[in-house]
């Protein structure tokens, strides 16, 4: 994440273990700092070691029964196969939802299934399962309905399901709040509080794919069907739902990105290639490429041709739909942008009028603003005040819908069940979510919000926490170190990519570069090392002739073929 430079940091190391290091150093042969780094982070025993750098399905997966409902599900869906009833599918219309859906209309499709794939409009419908999609569902004879990546707070749908005879399966993984059970025949939640599968942390497509498993034997393996060669899709929606990647998510997202690799998915392949993309895809491939082109079919326009593109086996049509991607992504930027400057503006207002600077959240309402964007407004208020931000915009039926983005040490879900009062619907995570209300709740939903960070967040603004595996010598920072780094990948949340520390630098060199970041150069009195401040043009610690601590993530720099270790700048602090 971004954080405004003026900020407060909080820079601290990991607990050290150097016992612990000397041991992987000599056992595995690893650099000093990457065996520092895994020792700050507890991998120390070598089978740990050994699965964190080559995570294992045989090793890394437990059981899919460990999953509450599980084994009711797959015995709907073996019921529905076996009498060749009609199945619906019902997803959400992000990466995760998209994903899933498609994990799971694929394999019931290579099953012989007879299914069905419903995306609601976010525009005209909203997010959640709804009556048109059940009514159209009863209409086509479907005696199953599943719900993806929503279902846990749509309880007059499902009793909708229920009064017409159709079985409903929900796989979800939003909190529940202080809601009910949804009334399905089997509701696969992590967390649902009699649950708690792999610590509450999947994604809506691991969920699927872990439902594959429980398929395997009875439906999978009689089919000629390989659940492995699902994870493409699983580690897609993994890693662009932005869950933890630890444990079974870490082993769903390496494999699943050496599978996208050399994926024969059209959709997949007509995705990379539209995208301009190599097929040695990263992580950050996924969330910063692919993953923005996936939503946007649904931020601005309607996700059902992603959905198409997901499941079709007509490389023309892929090819089609994945140029379209682009384009509609494009037009999203365009929207972005526009709403973004109008936001930032509106919040620098709201800041510059609390006389006492007491404010800790922000709130800002806009009949110009574009529903499907506000999530990626919010983010960028946090990246730029570091106050947890709701942005809300007119929805198509008058009412108000906002998303809410958080900052370390601020709960959203709570703060949202804090002014559940006030809400027509809301949901979400620890760190994002999003609401509906009327236009007149508006003020006092924002009382609320305010009061909910205050209550969190101790009446002080949130301290940016930055947390470094080791301190180093930049002498130690060379390309062998960079090289063992990636092999700590995928980074995102839970695994970021090593964070190193180092003190008492000198300031010699200041450059920006295409007037949009800071190229630094620092010099701890023997060694020096080029560092980049990226999306920030200065820093008012980043002055020529100054000594400072810092942050970073080591990086290299091939330019002319020739590498050079770089510094990307995490924080910056004067030196104490």
């Amino acid at each position: 994440m971004k954080f405004p430079s003026d900020a407060k940091v909080n820079i601290t190391l990991r607990d050290q273990n150097q016992e612990a290091a000397a041991f992987l150093a000599r056992e595995f042969g690893f650099s000093n700092v990457t065996s520092r780094v895994l020792a700050a982070r507890g991998i120390i025993e070598p089978q740990s070691v050994r699965q964190f750098l080559a995570p294992s399905l045989k090793e890394g997966l437990i059981s899919p029964y460990q999953m509450v409902d599980l084994a009711k599900a797959c015995e709907l869906i073996e019921k529905s196969l076996n009498h060749d009833q009609k199945i619906a599918i019902a997803l959400d219309y992000d990466v995760d939802g998209l994903s899933a859906g498609a994990i799971l209309y694929n394999f019931l499709k290579q099953a012989g299934g007879n299914v069905y794939g419903f995306v609601p409009d976010r525009f005209s419908e909203g997010y959640g399962l709804n009556k048109r999609i059940v009514e159209e569902a009863q209409s086509l004879g479907c005696n199953l309905l599943v719900c993806v990546d929503f279902g846990t707070h749509n309880r007059e749908e499902l009793d909708l399901c229920r009064k017409l005879n159709i079985k409903t399966i929900v796989i979800d993984h939003h909190q529940l709040g202080d809601s009910a059970h949804p009334k399905a025949d089997a509701f696969l939640n992590p967390c649902r509080e009699d649950c708690g599968f792999a610590g509450r942390l999947m994604s809506a497509a691991g969920l699927v794919w872990y439902l594959l498993l429980g398929l395997k034997d009875s439906v999978a393996r009689a089919r000629g069907i390989d659940p492995k060669n699902f994870l493409d899709l699983a580690a897609l929606g993994t890693v662009c739902d932005m869950v933890p990647l630890i444990g079974i998510n870490r082993v769903i997202a390496r494999r699943g990105l050496e599978l996208l690799a050399n994926s024969e998915r059209v959709g997949i392949k007509a995705l990379i290639k539209a995208a301009g993309l190599s097929r040695n895809l990263k992580s950050s491939d996924l969330s910063f490429v692919l993953g923005p082109r996936i939503n946007a079919a649904g931020r601005i326009n309607n996700a059902s041709n992603v959905f198409e593109l997901l499941t079709t086996v007509d490389s023309e049509r892929a090819s089609l739909i994945a140029r379209s991607l682009n384009d509609l992504n494009s037009e999203r930027q365009k929207i972005e942008a526009k709403s973004r400057d109008h936001a930032l503006v509106a919040a620098q207002k709201l800041i510059s009028a609390d006389v006492d600077g007491c404010r800790r959240s922000l709130v800002i309402c806009d009949d110009g603003y574009h529903i499907g964007v506000i999530g990626i407004i919010a983010q960028r208020l946090v990246e730029h005040f570091y106050l947890p931000s709701a942005v809300i915009g007119f929805d198509h039926d008058g009412s108000l819908k906002g998303s809410v983005r958080g900052v370390q040490g601020f709960s959203v879900i709570k703060a949202l069940s804090q002014a559940k009062d006030h809400l027509i619907k809301y949901g979400g995570h620890e760190s994002a979510g999003g609401f509906s209300l009327k236009v007149e709740e508006l003020e006092a939903f924002q009382k609320s919000f305010e009061q909910a960070a205050r209550d969190q967040l101790g009446g002080t603004k949130a301290e940016i926490k930055i947390e470094a595996d080791t301190e180093v010598k930049l002498s130690e920072i060379d390309e062998l170190v960079v090289k063992e780094f990636e092999k700590f990948s995928p980074f995102g949340i839970g695994n970021p990519a090593p964070c190193l520390f180092s003190k008492r630098a000198r300031v010699i060199e200041l450059k920006t570069l295409k007037d949009l970041h800071l190229k630094v150069k620092l010099s701890d009195g023997s060694h020096k090392i080029t560092a980049l401040l990226w999306g920030k043009t200065e820093h008012p610690e980043l002055k020529v002739g100054n000594i400072v601590d810092f942050a970073f993530r080591a990086d290299c720099s091939y330019f002319g073929g020739i590498p050079e270790v770089q510094a990307n700048l995490q924080a910056v602090r004067k030196t104490l």
